[in-house]
C-alpha cells in the first residue's frame, strides 16, 4: 500500500505520520479521534497525532484535483451527510462509536 492508503491517513490526500503512528497487536482495539474545528483537522491515533490538515484552502483543493479524486468534482466539500466505516475485506470490529457536535 501507498502511505496514502495506510491506517490514519486522509485516504488519497494526507498520509499519517508514521513514526507518531502506534497501532496495537492484531486483537487489541486501537483508539481514533478525529477532531475538525472551523476547517482543521486533527486525527489522533491511540492518543497521538498522527496527521493534521486545513478543509478547503488551496492546498487542498490542489490535492483533490489533481490526485485520486480529480474525478470526483464535489469529494468532500460537504459540510454535512454521513459517516461510513469501511474495510476491504478484513475481520474487523468497532466499539464505542461516539459522535460529538459542537458549535
Amino acid at each position: 500500500l501507498e502511505d496514502w492508503q495506510q491506517t490514519g491517513a486522509n485516504y488519497a490526500m494526507h498520509p499519517a505520520d508514521h513514526d507518531k503512528k502506534n497501532l496495537l497487536p492484531v486483537g487489541e482495539f486501537n483508539s481514533s479521534e478525529i477532531r475538525v474545528k472551523n476547517g482543521h483537522v486533527t486525527h489522533l491515533l491511540n492518543a497521538k497525532i498522527i496527521v493534521e490538515y486545513d478543509l478547503w484552502t488551496d492546498e487542498w483543493h490542489k490535492l483533490a484535483q489533481n490526485g485520486k479524486w480529480k474525478d470526483y468534482p464535489g469529494y468532500g466539500l460537504a459540510k454535512s451527510g454521513h459517516i461510513a466505516l469501511q474495510d476491504h475485506g478484513s475481520f474487523v470490529r468497532f466499539r464505542n462509536i461516539k459522535l460529538k457536535v459542537e458549535d
